[in-house]
């Protein structure tokens, strides 16, 4: 309650620190103040010092939103064949969605990656949150290859219709013979109907990571689990069933509950199409660990994380490749050698 202890000088107090430090949190700016100067501020007094000092260094958030259109621009004249598009509210002209793919990106997977493309979602820690869509691919050497990036004022039915609406029309855009797809999401009705709507002759199957943190929460027995992933993991029908009827015996309840999902939307035996070895789409856990500080940003600067990370991504992809020597990427070299070594014992 200090009367000189005014927001411009709570930002001036601990400006270095945040400059060295921009992950520090209200509490600690709090914490900080009173150690050194003796004085008790209200948590609104530290959160408005931190925000004027990183307007300061990162420049504010509404000026981030104003400047989308001609970042897009930038995007599109800069590097070619890049898709970057931003759509604003009618009524108010506030921003609601942004589309963002980079040509390294269209050109990698419609020529070196498997026809396969996991669909995830991450809330955004920013001043107005939002949440970031994501479609990844896999490479041949099975590392996550980032396809698009789609940013929304909030997840629901009519953003993932249009977030597949522009997956379909980039794609459609760029090979007239678009490779039927595996796409693998969680098990959320907007991303099926989505799916269905924009990609009807895709095979749709759900990611087990989700499906299996359902069971395990409804059920909360690991052995039950494991045999879900192992009737995942079956090759044939036979097997398949065999795991059902283990979890039968344990829970007959855990049966029905796991036998109201249709298996050809879970089970590797049932599956129409080709999960290419791929159970999960994990996509948000494995981004997270590099997206997680990038999200608090304004958005421009979060894309510009983005953008960089792919860079460096494919170019170190690129210099480790140059030095393969084998027939195969390395994970498949292996794993065939592997299912050499075992055959010998058949």
């Amino acid at each position: 309650g200090h009367q000189q202890a005014s927001v411009q000088w709570v930002a001036t107090s601990v400006e270095q620190h945040l400059r060295e430090n921009p992950q520090c949190k209200p509490k600690e700016i709090l914490e900080e103040i009173h150690r050194v100067h003796g004085i008790t501020l209200s948590y609104k007094q530290a959160w408005r010092g931190k925000e004027r000092i990183m307007a300061t260094l990162r420049g504010s958030f509404e000026e981030d939103f104003r400047l989308l259109p001609q970042y897009c621009e930038q995007i599109r004249r800069t590097n070619p064949g890049s898709i970057a598009s931003v759509y604003v509210n009618l009524v108010d002209n506030s921003f609601q969605r942004l589309f963002i793919s980079f040509q390294a990106s269209i050109y990698g997977f419609l020529n070196a990656c498997r026809p396969l493309i996991g669909l995830d979602r991450t809330v955004l820690k920013s001043k107005y949150l939002g949440t970031m869509l994501f479609a990844t691919s896999f490479d041949g050497d099975g590392a996550l290859f980032p396809l698009a990036f789609g940013v929304v004022d909030e997840e629901n039915d009519d953003n993932w219709m249009w977030f597949l609406a522009e997956l379909h029309n980039l794609l459609e855009t760029n090979t007239e013979n678009m490779p039927r797809l595996t796409i693998l999401s969680d098990r959320q009705k907007s991303i099926a109907d989505a799916v269905d709507a924009n990609f009807p002759t895709a095979f749709h199957g759900f990611c087990l990571r989700h499906l299996s943190e359902s069971f395990r929460k409804e059920f909360n027995n690991t052995v039950l689990v494991n045999l879900l992933w192992e009737a995942a993991n079956a090759l044939t029908l036979v097997e398949f069933e065999n795991r059902i009827n283990d979890i039968e015996e344990i829970s007959q309840e855990a049966g029905y509950w796991i036998q109201r999902v249709p298996p050809r939307l879970w089970a590797t035996a049932h599956f129409e199409g080709t999960r290419f070895g791929h159970l999960t789409a994990n996509i948000a856990e494995s981004l997270n660990s590099w997206i997680l500080e990038a999200s608090a940003l304004p958005l421009i600067q979060m894309m510009e994380c983005v953008r960089r990370q792919l860079m460096t991504w494919f170019n170190e992809r690129r210099e480790a490749s140059m030095e393969w020597t084998s027939v195969l990427v390395p994970s498949a070299e292996r794993r065939v050698s592997e299912a050499i070594e075992r055959a010998r014992t058949y």
